[in-house]
């Protein structure tokens, strides 16, 4: 049962569960928005939940992850969460790492844009995975793929540069049908990629 302040990212964590597979399973049509009492099925895995998934087969629940197990592109300290407010949007998620630092694609898929991205993006990269999702990869010091590349999940393709922090950042978004979501929904839960509020 949801608590006050707590958020689908972080039930994850707590449970050990990828926040895009809990969405999935509870079959929300947006996971940024949880509320105060909410009872969410957790499933059984890595043997900490023991809550049966009684709403979907084993089956459906296997189709359900396929595709979507997302890694960071990077490691290092969150700068800036994602946020919708009109005066303070932000698509994806920063994250600090010392500059050169490998990125590494977040799914397979197909490189659909890699060049000079929008406004003050710099270098970026996009990438189709087939599934309806978009990642972004934006601030880089040097684009390693070229447009119409296909990419393995952890393979190197770009190196962090700087961003509209002091310091050396990774701009990171993930997108479905165009739509801007979360990226902490669909991360795995990671001590190395800490955010101090």
């Amino acid at each position: 049962q949801v608590e006050k302040g707590e958020t689908l990212w972080g039930i994850g964590r707590k449970y050990r569960v990828n926040a895009a597979v809990l969405a999935q399973v509870n079959e929300l049509q947006d996971p940024s928005r949880i509320y105060v009492g909410q009872r969410l099925w957790i499933p059984a895995i890595h043997g900490v939940s023991t809550r049966s998934v009684s709403r979907t087969s084993p089956a459906r629940f296997r189709t359900s992850m396929k595709g979507l197990d997302f890694i960071w592109p990077v490691k290092g300290q969150l700068l800036d969460r994602f946020r919708i407010e009109e005066n303070h949007k932000n698509g994806g998620i920063d994250i600090a790492a010392p500059e050169g630092t490998d990125v590494l694609a977040s799914l397979p898929g197909q490189v659909i844009f890699s060049g000079k991205g929008p406004g003050t993006y710099g270098n970026t990269i996009m990438i189709d995975h087939l599934n309806e999702y978009i990642t972004v990869y934006t601030y880089n010091l040097e684009n390693l793929v070229v447009k119409g590349q296909q990419v393995e999940r952890g393979e190197k393709i770009a190196r962090v540069g700087w961003g509209k922090a002091a310091t050396p950042m990774l701009h990171f978004e993930i997108r479905k049908d165009s739509v801007s979501c979360d990226p902490l929904n669909f991360l795995p839960p990671s001590e190395e990629n800490s955010y101090d509020d």
